[in-house]
Parts: structure tokens; sequence; C-alpha cells
């Protein structure tokens, strides 16, 4: 791999926003599309919490400064007809557009190293194996397990351990489920970067 792929998956993912761009702080309201299948909700965020894409901010804590509502949209798959959404509608208008399109090895030769064999993979949910930067620092173990037993590592802040220090990437991808908060490790399906 190239110098900025081996970067992204060393510290973590840096949104591409506009220069002297302030977040608002607002909480919104989830669509009716997800209060309509709770069940596949709490499946959903058990799935992301497992894997390590969603962190639960604890009871006490300091909520996520940016609280997108969540949506449920078809799916062409009979195993999972529904993907869940984070829309991001106005936190995408912060975002500079991704610089290239990857179509070409032009265009992408900055991911490669010279000489490296290339393929792809279409792999279910990708954007969901790159990791946040946050608030910064490099890829530890938190000290915790997660439900399977294995542990957990995170790249970057944490608000369970203290280390954000709020104002990240982390900070403005929140959600609220069930009377609690939740913020993204990973950018979610509906951040403008995520396709790319």
């Amino acid at each position: 791999l190239g110098q900025a792929a081996r970067t992204i998956l060393e510290s973590g993912f840096v949104i591409p926003r506009r220069p002297h761009e302030v977040a608002q702080p607002f909480l919104a309201k989830n669509h009716t599309s997800v209060e309509k299948a709770p069940a596949l909700i709490d499946r959903i965020i058990a799935k992301y919490i497992i894997t390590g894409t969603v962190e639960q901010i604890p009871r006490g804590c300091r909520p996520p400064m940016v609280t997108h509502p969540l949506g449920l949209v078809e799916k062409k798959s009979v195993d999972e007809p529904w993907r869940i959404i984070h829309d991001n509608r106005d936190d995408n208008l912060t975002i500079l557009d991704w610089p290239s399109n990857l179509r070409s090895m032009a265009a992408s030769a900055f991911l490669f190293s010279l000489r490296c064999w290339v393929f792809t993979i279409d792999l279910k949910a990708a954007y969901h194996t790159v990791p946040l930067r946050g608030c910064g620092g490099p890829l530890r173990l938190t000290g915790r397990s997660l439900p399977n037993g294995e542990p957990e590592w995170i790249i970057g802040c944490s608000v369970r351990d203290g280390t954000c220090t709020g104002g990240c990437d982390k900070d403005r991808l929140g959600f609220f489920w069930k009377g609690a908060f939740y913020r993204m490790n990973a950018p979610p399906f509906g951040m403008k970067v995520s396709g790319n």
C-alpha cells in the first residue's frame, strides 16, 4: 500500500471538511421508518457495537455534539432487505469532495506503492472498515471486552475513557436510540465520503 492508505489504516481517516466550518450542536429526531422497526434497529446497533463501528456513550458522559437522525432504506438483498442510513445531509454540506474518483491507476497512484499488486473486492459495508481518527491517537486496546469476549480495540479517541476532547469527526457523527447516545467510529452510510 502507498503511504496515504497506510496512514489511514494506522492512524485513522480524517473527514475532509471545508476550512473554518464550525459544527452547530443539534439533536435530530429519527425518521418514522426507524420507529416502525425497533427490533431491526436493535439488531443492527448490536452488530455495530460488536464490530467496533459504534461506541455507546455511557450515561452521565457528554453526548455527541451532533446527533443525526437514523432512517431505513431498502436494499436488494434477501438476507438483509434494509440498510440503516444516517441522515447527514446538513453535515455533508461541510465536507470537501474527495479529490479523485479512483477510476484509473493515475488517479489512485497515491494509494499504492510502485510495483504492487492491485485487485478489487466488493466488501459489504466497506466504509465501516475505515477507522476515523477522531481527536487523534494510534490503534490501542481499550482494556474492555466486546460482547463476544474479544478484546476491544479503537483508533483515536473514546468518550468512555475520557480521551475525546470534543468537536472531532466522531463527535459529529452521533445518533440517539432508545434513551442512549451513540457515535460512529467509522464513516456511516449516508455520509458523503462513505461511498468513495
